[in-house]
């Protein structure tokens, strides 16, 4: 494909209120393609649905991408995925969001942990590089690190009244209508990691929320799986209180920390073998509390989302500020 026939597209960056967004244009920059086809539009905001909606519906480009403000791509990450537009059904398509280099040492541990099954299930996909070209769900694809045809996506916006998961709600009903998804591990972009571990905490109780309230929306989408994280808070919380209180008998109480036991040796099993993997022994004494630090926070999430809806007020449409970058006087 010579560089005439290159397709104009157009990469969307939602940020908040006077975040810079350097880290993600030094990369555009970089990337190998024509800079005279693409259009970059920065969309300000507080509501990252409405941000990117309102980029969609001016947007020039055929293919939209959509990436963080603070991500670092791959050169051939444009061409890489134009090239997976191959059948018309095909409508979105991304990959994975990897943990740099530049990382710190806890930061690469909450990559290690997200990365594993044990703490994201299906999920995990986001965050690793591993597999084939393969046709995927709401489960894999995030919108870090994802790009559609303008076309679909200008009668199929993001549901403004989710953040987060809001991407996970669309790509579903992409999916009810018959729309294909595909992840690529190849086309990667790289993002650094929450800094601390209460940013963390905050992060992973974030997407219990989310999921709750596109649960909400699309009932249908529920799978039993989604019970895990709120059972196993709400299980923790009353073994806390059993040995705290003691109100049950002793032979009770051990019986009912079997389960906790259990968790504790796939816990241990799960993190020694990721260290070995990743070849970071001392990584082995930080893992098993990150995915403690997963599974607790989005449970409670998960749990203050169902309370929450009953007294939830009606979230206000935000002003959107748009941003065009000429690539062609910045290259």
């Amino acid at each position: 494909m010579t560089d005439q026939s290159l397709p104009l597209i157009t990469i969307i960056i939602p940020i908040g209120p006077g975040r810079s967004y350097k880290t993600v244009m030094d990369s555009i920059r970089n990337l190998d393609y024509p800079k005279e086809k693409i259009e970059v539009i920065i969309a300000e905001g507080r509501q990252p649905a409405r941000q990117r909606n309102e980029a969609i519906k001016v947007a020039k480009g055929s293919i939209l991408f959509f990436f963080d403000d603070d991500v670092i791509l791959n050169h051939d990450i444009i061409k890489r995925m134009l090239s997976l537009y191959y059948n018309p059904q095909i409508t979105m398509a991304g990959g994975p969001n990897l943990t740099p280099e530049t990382d710190s040492f806890l930061q690469k541990c909450f990559g290690y942990g997200m990365s594993r099954f044990f703490a994201t299930a299906q999920m995990s996909s986001r965050y690793k590089s591993s597999g084939r070209e393969r046709e995927a769900t709401e489960k894999e694809l995030i919108c870090c690190n994802v790009s559609g045809r303008a076309t679909v996506l200008r009668n199929n916006l993001f549901n403004e009244t989710l953040w987060p998961c809001e991407e996970n709600e669309l790509f579903n009903r992409l999916q009810s209508q018959g729309y294909k998804l595909i992840f690529d591990p190849q086309s990667i972009v790289f993002h650094s990691r929450r800094p601390s571990l209460w940013k963390f905490v905050k992060q992973n109780f974030g997407y219990g929320r989310g999921r709750v309230e596109q649960l909400w929306i699309q009932p249908s989408t529920f799978e039993f799986i989604f019970l895990a994280p709120p059972v196993f808070t709400l299980y923790t919380a009353g073994l806390l209180t059993s040995l705290v209180f003691r109100w049950l008998p002793s032979h009770y109480a051990v019986l009912f920390s079997v389960p906790f036991m259990a968790y504790c040796a796939i816990n241990v099993s799960v993190s020694l073998w990721t260290a070995i993997a990743v070849k970071k022994p001392v990584s082995f004494f930080v893992l098993p509390f990150i995915f403690f630090f997963v599974h607790i926070p989005y449970g409670l999430g998960m749990i203050y989302s169902v309370f929450h809806r009953f007294f939830r007020r009606k979230k206000p449409c935000l002003d959107v500020k748009l941003n065009w970058i000429n690539m062609t006087e910045t290259s």
